[in-house]
């Protein structure tokens, strides 16, 4: 849609793009208060570099030592395990920074991430918009993207955030026929982003499935297989293994239970014993990740059944498919991306009054223990 001429001679913005501010807005104004939270820290020890190390360390050095020296030598990290890590989200980092070289590499990574998260709910409330939502329902789904369990992530120097973009793009190409080269395009590049990513195209290949004649449904299934394979093609660029990840999850003692798939069948199990067995049981009481929060992820799942079966098989994708390798302790900022299951969800529960008591609640409590997760981050006493 393009913009009309308005008085002044000016083209007008696109009236879609208007109706989309005030739910952006409501991002905004929460991912902002995650920043200005983590730098009121002070009794935090001392940063060793400028910029945001509140928002860089544990998993974001690494990222960090990736946007600077590709899989090479140099940085603090181990350069033998650095291939854990997927290169997407240094890259643009790293051309964020080149472009702004003013700018310290982890605040662009963080700016970027932002930016990302913002278009990610523009593209969700488009959605929304389309479905005819009210401007109050669209804000309030736009509050609940950014305060779900460890949602904070989404500001950090990590890869949270481009993966809920990518997820975000395949929500709002799914939703209409003529867009599945997008949605496709989407999850091609979650598969550079995160180890998950390439259960982005799930929902996208069910849909190629039922579509198979299709010359859309063709170059979608080109345009993932493309993803995956420029995963390969890069690691061996920049590591000299096109299997340089596989080779790093083994040769790591912490990830070589979790690469052969330890969890396995026996993830249920395993997974009501992290809970509430040994420190599992202190992880439940001080996080928002627990059975009660897979549950949360697995009942909104559900429930985006009956909007649109293709997000609920994408939502349950994403969650039980990291269980069968990580425990579930392990799966903190996992379970941040599955928009799928918040919006097919929220877009049933949003019929009733009592549905959206239930969702504005969630926010409150989602944003608490954010904060208090966002603190715990920033003392190092927290991983995700």
């Amino acid at each position: 849609m393009t913009g009309t001429l308005s008085r002044t001679g000016r083209r007008a913005p696109p009236a879609a793009l208007v109706a989309s501010l005030p739910p952006v807005l409501v991002a905004a104004a929460i991912l902002a208060s995650y920043v200005v939270y983590a730098l009121l820290q002070n009794d935090v020890p001392p940063p060793e570099r400028a910029g945001l190390p509140v928002l860089a360390h544990w998993d974001g050095e690494w990222y960090l030592d990736i946007a600077q020296f590709a899989y090479g030598d140099g940085g603090r990290t181990n350069p033998d395990f650095r291939a854990e890590f997927f290169p997407l989200f240094p890259a643009l980092a790293a051309a964020v920074h080149t472009l702004l070289p003013f700018v310290p590499l982890d605040v662009a990574g963080s700016a970027l991430n932002i930016g990302l998260v913002l278009a990610g709910v523009a593209l969700v409330d488009r959605v929304g918009l389309a479905a005819g939502w009210p401007v109050a329902h669209r804000c309030l789904l736009a509050l609940f993207l950014v305060t779900v369990p460890n949602a904070f992530f989404f500001v950090c120097f990590y890869g949270e955030a481009l993966l809920a973009f990518l997820a975000a793009v395949v929500i709002w190409g799914l939703r209409t026929p003529d867009r599945l080269l997008v949605a496709a395009g989407g999850a091609a590049l979650a598969c550079l982003a995160r180890p998950v990513g390439f259960l982005l195209a799930v929902p996208v290949g069910l849909t190629v499935i039922r579509r198979p004649t299709a010359r859309t449904s063709r170059a979608a299934a080109g345009l993932v297989a493309a993803g995956t394979g420029a995963l390969f093609v890069t690691y061996q660029l920049l590591a000299g293994s096109p299997i340089a990840f596989v080779h790093a999850q083994f040769d790591n003692p912490e990830w070589r239970d979790f690469a052969l798939g330890r969890y396995g069948w026996s993830g249920a199990w395993r997974t009501v014993k992290d809970a509430f067995v040994g420190p599992g049981f202190e992880q439940l009481g001080s996080s928002p990740i627990g059975v009660g929060a897979l549950a949360l992820v697995l009942v909104f799942a559900g429930l985006a059944w009956k909007w649109d079966w293709r997000f609920s098989v994408g939502a349950f994708a994403l969650v039980v498919g990291p269980l069968w390798f990580q425990p579930l302790s392990a799966l903190a900022r996992y379970l941040v991306p599955t928009w799928f299951a918040w919006v097919g969800g929220f877009a049933v529960l949003r019929r009733r009054p009592a549905g959206v008591a239930a969702l504005a609640t969630l926010c409150a409590v989602g944003l608490a223990a954010n904060f208090h997760l966002l603190d715990r981050f920033a003392r190092w006493s927290f991983v995700g």
